[in-house]
């Protein structure tokens, strides 16, 4: 009796791989061609949502509320001081940015700081390790720690160069 069981349980197993190995192939969609562009009609780019960055920091951007926000999200890797030095910065590689070099610091616009805090750090082509804190923190306090960044670590602003 039991053999027979096992039996049917086995051709039973079989059946359904079989039915299963059977389905019916689906045709792929068909494939749609954009139609072509010339250049010289294409007067911008647009860009998606998630590429706009926002308006620059506001002069009330508070550079004290921005320590808190540094301290709690980015001092783990960077730093208490920004040196990148943080007990976690320690095990990665690459090391986490020295954000009191001013002389590096002082080439990234603060849109570009904003993109890399908010999106992570490669979105700026930087590191993937850097995660973006876009949904942990509001703008508001993304524009504080980029204050922070400015005036009390790197002690420097954008010049361009």
């Amino acid at each position: 009796m039991n053999t027979l069981i096992s039996w049917l349980m086995t051709l039973c197993f079989f059946a359904l791989l079989f039915l299963l190995s059977c389905e019916e192939e689906k045709p792929a969609p068909a494939k749609r061609e954009a139609p072509a562009v010339k250049t010289e009609e294409v007067k911008e780019t647009i860009e998606p949502e998630s590429a706009k960055l926002p308006a620059a920091p506001s002069p009330q951007a508070d550079p004290a509320m921005g320590k808190e926000k540094f301290t709690a999200f980015c001092s783990t890797c960077h730093g208490e001081s920004g040196k990148g030095d943080g007990p976690a910065g320690a095990a990665l590689e690459p090391k986490p940015r020295d954000l009191t070099d001013s002389v590096y610091i002082s080439t990234l616009s603060d849109d570009r700081l904003y993109k890399g805090i908010a999106e992570g750090g490669a979105s700026v082509g930087k590191s993937p390790i850097m995660p973006g804190w876009k949904n942990a923190l509001s703008k508001e306090e993304i524009w504080n720690v980029i204050a922070y960044i400015r005036t009390d670590l790197c002690k420097c602003s954008y010049t361009g160069n």
